[in-house]
C-alpha cells in the first residue's frame, strides 16, 4: 500500500513512518514536511491511502480533502490530530478518524526499543 502523510510537524512525520515501517502497513511515498501540501503532487505519487492532519497552516486538511476529490483521488482518507475527532462529523465527504494513530505508534516504537535495550 502506497501511503502519503500531509502533516505539517516533521517530527510526526518521522513517527507515523516509523509506525507504518514497523507495522509493515505499507511503503510512505511522500510527506509534506515543508509548507501546504500539493494536491497536485499528491495526485502524481497515487497513493492508496493519505493521512491528513486537518489543522494545518496554508492548506488545511479539509481544502486538501476537498482539493483531491475534485482531481478524482480515490484515496482513503484517515484524519490525524487532537482535532480530528471534532471536524470529522461535520465534513461531507467520508473521512476515517483515527483519534489514537500517534498513541498506537509511539507504542509500537516504544515496545520496539524497549527490546533493542533488553537484547544487548
Amino acid at each position: 500500500m502506497r501511503i502519503y502523510i500531509a502533516e505539517d510537524d516533521p517530527s510526526v512525520i518521522g513517527v507515523l513512518e516509523d509506525i507504518l515501517e514497523s507495522s509493515a502497513l505499507g511503503r510512505v511515498c511522500g510527506a509534506s514536511e515543508e509548507g501546504a501540501p500539493d494536491p497536485e503532487r499528491i495526485m502524481a505519487l497515487d497513493p492508496d491511502l493519505v493521512l491528513v492532519d486537518l489543522l494545518m497552516p496554508g492548506r488545511d486538511g479539509i481544502q486538501l480533502v476537498r482539493e483531491l476529490k475534485e482531481l478524482g483521488s480515490r484515496a482513503t482518507v484517515v484524519a490525524t490530530g487532537g482535532m480530528a475527532q471534532f471536524i470529522v462529523p461535520l465534513c461531507r465527504r467520508e473521512i476515517k478518524l483515527e483519534k489514537d494513530l500517534l498513541l498506537k505508534g509511539l507504542n509500537i516504537i516504544y515496545q520496539k526499543n524497549a527490546a533493542k535495550r533488553g537484547g544487548r
